[in-house]
């Protein structure tokens, strides 16, 4: 299967296919998952980010991030999705809807932190950050940056303690404007 098909098949992705490969999905990957799909979108990131602490702070499974997602970007969730799928390394999501993981791996390079094709070449390098660092330093930059942000910020301070989840603090410092990137 050549890149061409690989396109072709992207059109096939149903928004139905959605709900199965989220429940193909844990808590972690679906942070990193909307970190890279809403992280780029004020409005949006602020309502994930909602859901996601909801998420975080109950046992509930079932979600639909990712057909909220597909219905705000009707002409391009496909390729958003599946690129970011790549990123985060889903690869049971992806065979389940159909595809090779080592041609998305030569298409979309999602080992690479500089390189993108739909994702914001920012997130996927903090994304890739967020893997990097070990827990302790996690740790640190929470601090550091969250008490920064907090004596900067009006506004509600995020009620999340959870360094593991480093992505949901950066959406909450994305949405404050607190790291600024352009498009």
């Amino acid at each position: 299967m050549a890149g061409s098909n690989l396109l072709i098949h992207l059109d096939t992705i149903d928004q139905n296919d959605l709900i199965y490969a989220e429940r193909d999905m844990n808590f972690a990957q679906k942070v990193g998952l909307c970190f890279l799909l809403y992280g780029d979108d004020h409005s949006d990131a602020t309502y994930i980010l909602q859901k996601l602490l909801v998420m975080a702070r109950s046992d509930l499974s079932q979600s639909d991030l990712l057909i909220k997602f597909a219905k705000s970007r009707p002409e391009t969730w496909r390729r958003h999705l599946v690129e970011a799928l790549c990123i985060i390394g889903a690869r049971k999501v992806l065979r389940r809807l159909g595809f090779c993981w080592q041609e998305l791996r030569m298409h979309y390079l999602p080992h690479i932190a500089g390189i993108t094709l739909h994702v914001h070449p920012l997130l996927k390098s903090l994304y890739r950050m967020c893997e990097e660092l070990s827990l302790a330093q996690s740790g640190r930059l929470f601090l550091d940056v969250g008490e920064k942000v907090a004596s900067q910020q009006a506004g509600d301070p995020l009620r999340f303690y959870d360094p593991a989840y480093l992505e949901i603090f950066l959406l909450d410092w994305l949405t404050k404007r607190s790291i600024k990137h352009h498009h």
